[in-house]
């Protein structure tokens, strides 16, 4: 039981850890954004 679940999840983990760190670039991004114009 174990095998099949290892061999068919981790492309599902990849997807969720890359929407996951798309996510924290972005808001990261946008806080970086939000600095530069208030100290402009």
């Amino acid at each position: 039981m174990i095998i099949p679940v290892t061999i068919s999840q981790p492309s599902h983990y990849q997807d969720m850890i890359r929407i996951k760190l798309y996510e924290i670039i972005k808001a990261l991004s946008r806080i970086q954004l939000h600095d530069q114009f208030k100290s402009l």
